[in-house]
């Protein structure tokens, strides 16, 4: 962990990153009414991901993580940067925080909350809070396997005991709802505005046999399938758009899984989050949540030429087909994939 002295304030850096190893293990549900266990299983929950079972901070696990420090009273930002493959629940104690920024983008108005922080595959979230009396914690607070050791001291102290841990991790606060999260203000795009195109992509699971056409030469694979619009990757049309558009997408999740969809090359702006219509502050992302049975839609202006990845950054997903290409009018088509060409990328 990299610590910056800056004039009021300590900014650090944090990685989470998943580490796999070969057991499974499951998750109990419990009352959903706010941050338990059940409530936090759509976010978690990943059809054979049980396989990861230890979960770090900067390449360490707990109790090895270095401590967030600075004098009580500091303004500290933190940037939480996802990347694993997994979402995680993160809860911060002793202090309220703000949340400031998503994926590289300023919240309008932030409030002070005390409530979990779910974080996405590839999303970024920097957090703003005055460093508290005494040595608190910053954790995992979801029930995956190995989420114990996804945790750093906050705060200059004796580390917190055994039963203040455990005290720690049953409480249950409500998660953090960005969708109604900070002030509304001016933003580029409402759902109910003017579009030049507008797409609709349905994300579902399959079966273990489905064929893997032209994605890596595969005709089956021994881990479930996903799709976009009932598609591997290169069997359906790309979406195709011109410079200046306003482009509007629906991800519609079908599958039990959630998936963190990435869209390259550009900033999307979140018009609804999992079927509740964004009313806070503008919500700009390039990594956005899809929960399972839950529809997102976001919006952008095609203005970055190219041809551009969209995918799930839950890698496992991306490699088991749920990627597709956003690709310009007039842009070069990519080489042909698979087959007799022997053109079989991972």
């Amino acid at each position: 962990m990299s610590g910056m002295p800056m004039p009021t304030a300590t900014a650090t850096r944090m990685d989470a990153m998943a580490m796999p190893t070969a057991t499974a293990r499951g998750m109990n549900g419990m009352d959903a009414a706010s941050g338990s266990p059940a409530a936090l299983r759509p976010y978690v929950a990943d059809p054979g991901m049980g396989a990861y079972q230890t979960f770090t901070i900067n390449g360490r696990a707990y109790p090895d993580t270095a401590p967030v420090q600075a004098p009580p009273g500091a303004l500290v930002r933190l940037r939480l940067i996802n990347v694993g493959y997994l979402t995680h629940v993160l809860h911060l104690h002793g202090t309220a925080y703000r949340l400031v920024a998503t994926d590289g983008s300023a919240v309008n108005r932030p409030q002070e909350t005390t409530d979990l922080l779910p974080i996405a595959a590839a999303q970024r979230m920097d957090i703003e809070f005055r460093m508290p009396h005494g040595a608190w914690s910053l954790h995992d607070h979801d029930t995956l396997s190995g989420a114990g050791e996804m945790r750093v001291i906050v705060g200059q102290g004796a580390r917190p005991s055994a039963a203040d841990e455990r005290a720690l991790r049953a409480a249950a606060p409500p998660l953090l709802d960005l969708a109604r999260y900070g002030v509304a203000g001016p933003a580029p795009f409402t759902a109910r505005g003017r579009f030049d195109r507008v797409f609709s992509l349905v994300l579902q699971g399959a079966k273990p046999s489905m064929p893997m056409g032209g994605t890596s030469g595969m005709t089956s694979m021994s881990m479930d399938t996903y799709t976009i619009n009932g598609k591997l990757f290169m069997q359906g049309a790309p979406l195709v758009v011109r410079r200046g558009q306003r482009v509007k997408i629906s991800f519609v999740n079908k599958s039990m899984a959630a998936h963190p969809m990435h869209l390259h090359g550009h900033r999307i702006q979140v018009l609804t989050l999992n079927g509740e219509p964004v009313t806070g502050a503008p919500l700009y992302q390039d990594t956005v949540m899809v929960l399972p049975d839950k529809t997102t839609t976001v919006a952008f202006t095609a203005d970055n030429p190219g041809v551009w990845m969209l995918h799930c950054h839950e890698l496992h997903h991306a490699a088991a087909g749920m990627d597709t290409l956003l690709r310009y009018q007039g842009s070069p088509h990519l080489a042909q994939l698979g087959g007799a060409t022997g053109n079989n990328p991972e």
